[in-house]
């Protein structure tokens, strides 16, 4: 992931990958923290000084708990990869794995940019490419005093073979039963009857070991339709339609801006990375965008996000408020676990 975004020399040209030299601290907090304060102080870590033209794309930082615990922040700008991307980073640097290592490449010729300039125009008029050079001038640059804005977050530790077994009750899938509880967490959060809900998720357009840097996704959207106020229960029903989403998924930059909610899965957790760091109480992942005045940062009312990380004998989840939702969402996610059965292994 150390790798800096190099400007053209040529205005229009596309700028290039190169190897970053930064040398990337682990910052260790003052501690210790208080177990209750753990995802406020994540959402402080938000908002690094990262800068991926300086080459500063990613901090690693940590802090001990008051109990002799401790928790550690990975933040990654997603310029530089998608949250596969950063797993994988991680599973490679445990195993001191060096092989996808961003080599010196060679700055592409005046001529190159002159040509990639004269070439602008044409890519421009394709929506995922002009969503992309949007989204490049409008990430904040030296973000240490950039405000981060939200209620903090809701993280669930839950077992795989609790989850396993209510899914397979009902007919469904893990994946299923996590978007029914997800379209259940926003109609309950709006505390009236919707009339349809819409679920974005992205799909994961690497292959089996994949594991280099870059962003390489598209979207797809799972509609609920009309509850008449009942929960939505029918994983037969979620199954058949995730499954009809998938096979229309659209490979873009960014996800639909006008979605109910959207469950991003950032995959499993290698047993290497548990081994290196033993057994966690939860990989919490989430995808924040710092606010800014660009229309990428205004672009989202979705109610509720939901990250889901895999480990071997768990999954942990993560409910993070959209920018309409002020008040925190603790209550309506335990309470619509509860009326699935599912007790959480733990929570912050």
């Amino acid at each position: 992931m150390s790798r800096r975004l190099m400007p053209a020399r040529v205005p229009g040209a596309r700028p290039h990958w190169a190897r970053s030299n930064h040398d990337y601290p682990l910052i260790i907090d003052r501690g210790p923290l208080p177990t209750t304060e753990v995802m406020a102080w994540a959402q402080r870590q938000i908002a690094p000084a990262l800068d991926v033209i300086a080459g500063r794309g990613w901090v690693l930082s940590a802090i001990g708990l008051d109990n002799g615990e401790s928790v550690v922040s990975l933040v990654v700008s997603h310029c530089v990869t998608d949250a596969q991307g950063m797993a994988a980073a991680v599973d490679l640097a445990v195993r001191s794995d060096l092989s996808q290592a961003i080599p010196d490449l060679p700055r592409p010729t005046l001529r190159a940019d002159l040509a990639d300039a004269a070439n602008t125009s044409v890519r421009l008029r394709t929506p995922a490419v002009s969503a992309a050079m949007r989204y490049v001038k409008t990430v904040p640059r030296g973000g240490a005093n950039a405000r981060v804005a939200g209620t903090p977050s809701t993280a669930v530790r839950l077992g795989n073979d609790q989850l396993d077994d209510i899914a397979a009750t009902q007919g469904g899938t893990v994946t299923g039963l996590i978007l029914a509880i997800t379209a259940n967490v926003v109609r309950s959060v709006r505390g009236r009857q919707v009339e349809e809900l819409r679920i974005v998720m992205p799909v994961s357009l690497r292959e089996q070991g994949d594991t280099s840097s870059g962003n390489k996704v598209a979207f797809t959207e799972v509609v609920f339709p009309p509850s008449g106020g009942a929960r939505y229960t029918d994983l037969r029903e979620v199954r058949r339609r995730s499954k009809a989403a998938y096979a229309v998924a659209t490979p873009r930059t960014s996800p639909p801006s006008d979605c109910d909610a959207a469950v991003s899965a950032v995959g499993l957790v290698s047993q290497d990375i548990v081994d290196a760091v033993g057994s966690a109480c939860a990989f919490a992942g989430r995808s924040v965008m710092v606010p800014s005045d660009g229309e990428v940062a205004r672009s989202n009312s979705a109610t509720v996000f939901i990250y889901v990380v895999g480990s071997p004998d768990a999954t942990s989840l993560t409910f993070v408020p959209g920018r309409i939702q002020t008040s925190p969402l603790d209550e309506p996610v335990h309470a619509e676990l509860a009326q699935w059965g599912i007790t959480p292994q733990f929570t912050w």
